[in-house]
């Protein structure tokens, strides 16, 4: 899967929501690579893999359950 691939597919998940696609390759002093893709959609936390398919699978299990959640702090005058 291409970047403009991965950007497709994260447009059509994300359905006008705040996306964001990023990509760290990584070499090592023995030239080995290391590739991490990230996908993020408002609502939900950031999704990795090796693999543009494999964060995007990450993400899109996320989606069919329940969203994320940001957990709300307390106002001060409520707890005490």
């Amino acid at each position: 899967m291409t970047f403009k691939d991965a950007q497709a597919e994260l447009d059509r998940l994300a359905d006008g929501k705040h996306r964001t696609l990023t990509f760290d390759l990584t070499t090592s002093y023995g030239g080995q690579h290391e590739t991490k893709c990230w996908v993020y959609v408002d609502g939900y936390t950031w999704y990795r893999g090796p693999t543009w398919r494999d964060a995007l699978s990450e993400l899109r299990s996320a989606m069919e359950g329940f969203p994320q959640t940001t957990e709300e702090i307390p106002n001060i005058e409520d707890v005490f």
